[in-house]
């Protein structure tokens, strides 16, 4: 993790605590059938794009290690907190972090982290 907001453990999380089972949220079943699928990543990100009104950037359903992490981390949000609403964004565990990208690894080891909404606009804007 490359910023100190990431480091910090599943235990903590504000809700969502009758998810957690055992020492970790990553030990979960669900966890493991909800966020690292793959059949189940693609049925969400299909959700995403038709009854959520998602628009893919790429325009390809193409599916890469890149866009199996963002899914994940979307199903992760989702499995904890529901609908978070419009540029509502919550850090993810770092272990779910973790976990997810070693199931779908960068190729170069090189990884965004978590950003918060303006920093986000602010991307988009070219600041």
């Amino acid at each position: 993790m490359s910023v100190d907001v990431e480091c910090f453990c599943c235990k903590e999380l504000e809700t969502g605590k009758h998810v957690i089972e055992g020492n970790c949220v990553c030990h979960s079943k669900d966890f493991t059938s909800v966020c690292l699928d793959e059949s189940v990543l693609k049925t969400a990100y299909t959700m995403l794009i038709h009854v959520r009104g998602y628009r893919d950037r790429r325009n390809t359903l193409a599916f890469d290690n890149r866009k199996f992490r963002w899914i994940a981390y979307q199903q992760f949000t989702y499995y904890i907190y529901q609908h978070l609403g419009k540029k509502v964004r919550k850090v993810i565990p770092s272990c779910v972090v973790q976990a997810i990208r070693e199931r779908y690894p960068e190729s170069d080891g090189t990884y965004t982290g978590f950003r918060n909404s303006s920093e986000i606009q602010a991307a988009l804007n070219g600041s």
